[in-house]
């Protein structure tokens, strides 16, 4: 599969958010898709994480307390990873393998690229 198409942009994506929606994430708020992301929040990316015309499409905070100390986003270029005050972003085009894994606590994903896997998000079941 061509990793530089919009399809496989779009796969990483429903992928991403199909694991963090199907798990409920930890955070109150759960994945915040486009319009639905805070104005804070959008604020706080504009003034310096998202590139010069890059567009943040999925936000959500994955931190156990909700206090946006772990969280993960996909713009339209690239994942970014938060966590220990170092966000760390891989772009879609390098993207080369999303792998889901369920478990009795929840699901791992696994982000892949050339050199091997890149990010790991632990998402726990929601509770209800």
């Amino acid at each position: 599969m061509d990793t530089r198409s919009p399809a496989f942009r779009a796969f990483v994506m429903s992928a991403l958010l199909t694991a963090a929606v199907s798990t409920g994430c930890d955070s109150p708020a759960g994945v915040l898709v486009d319009t639905q992301i805070p104005a804070n929040v959008q604020k706080r990316f504009d003034d310096g994480i998202l590139e010069s015309g890059e567009t943040l499409a999925v936000y959500t905070d994955i931190s156990p307390v909700g206090d946006a100390s772990e969280w993960a986003a996909i713009t339209d270029r690239r994942l970014l990873y938060h966590v220990n005050s170092t966000t760390t972003a891989l772009a879609l085009t390098d993207i080369t393998e999303v792998q889901r894994i369920d478990d009795v606590i929840g699901e791992t994903v696994l982000v892949s690229d050339a050199g091997g896997v890149r990010f790991r998000f632990d998402l726990a079941n929601d509770p209800a």
